[in-house]
């Protein structure tokens, strides 16, 4: 059987021919951008005291990116990457070759969680580059020049974690139906879901919730521990699920 490490780099190879990795580095800007045009306009009403004003537009861009783009960004990267298989018999050439389709399936899901991690990289280099130009460009804020403080790195590693499950479950829609209307229509339902009841008590069972509640700083608001390893258990599970309905069914 082919090793999961050669799987991944496959995986990564296949990426060449498509708009994944640009999405992951563009996307999170426009976040930032709109985030930092506010900064520009709304001044201390939107970033408080100018010492706060990093932590300040770090915290709006990582909500905002994680309320609005994250979900449909996981579901348009799972469609990408798998895809490929969709078309021109792929799938009929992976499974004849000597490869076991849980490590296929767990390839693709971190190739697409990888994703993920680069999107939130991104990000935070787009707070830093918009973040200074409006330093520059309005000095009556008195915003510093720099960058947002440790803490945020702490963040975008918690909402990387509580996207786990998240990316398993678009994976397993996109290699299920080759339409990609069916993987992003998954990720606006999902996304609707978390607009309209973000404030509900029954939102902690809400898979899409977690990254949400992962991006808040404060303690009383944020995804609780156990969380985080339920999360990672249960994408294990919908990986090896996927893995097997494939295996029981005939390649189309």
């Amino acid at each position: 059987m082919i090793p999961l490490h050669r799987l991944i780099a496959v995986e990564l190879f296949k990426l060449r021919r498509t708009l994944a990795l640009f999405v992951a580095l563009v996307l999170p800007g426009v976040i930032a951008l709109l985030y930092a045009l506010m900064l520009a306009q709304r001044g201390k009403a939107f970033m408080g005291a100018p010492e706060q004003a990093w932590d300040a537009l770090f915290q709006a861009n990582l909500s905002g990116w994680v309320m609005l783009g994250l979900t449909l960004f996981i579901a348009l990267e799972a469609a990408l990457v798998v895809g490929v298989e969709h078309q021109h018999g792929g799938w009929k050439r992976l499974f004849a070759a000597p490869i076991d389709a849980t490590r296929l399936f767990a390839a693709k899901t971190l190739v697409v969680f990888g994703l993920v991690l680069v999107s939130l990289a991104s990000l935070w280099v787009w707070t830093v580059v918009f973040g200074n130009l409006v330093a520059w460009a309005v000095p009556s804020l008195a915003m510093p020049a720099g960058a947002p403080g440790p803490g945020s790195v702490l963040l975008l590693g918690k909402v990387a974690a509580a996207c786990m499950l998240i990316v398993a479950l678009h994976v397993a829609i996109a290699a299920r139906w080759a339409a990609i209307a069916v993987s992003l229509g998954s990720g606006i339902v999902a996304m609707i879901g978390l607009v309209i009841a973000a404030s509900s008590k029954w939102m902690k069972f809400y898979p899409w919730f977690f990254p949400l509640a992962a991006a808040q700083s404060e303690a009383d608001r944020a995804l609780a521990t156990p969380v985080y390893a339920i999360g990672a258990v249960l994408a294990v599970v919908v990986v090896v699920a996927a893995a097997r309905r494939w295996q029981a069914r005939d390649v189309p």
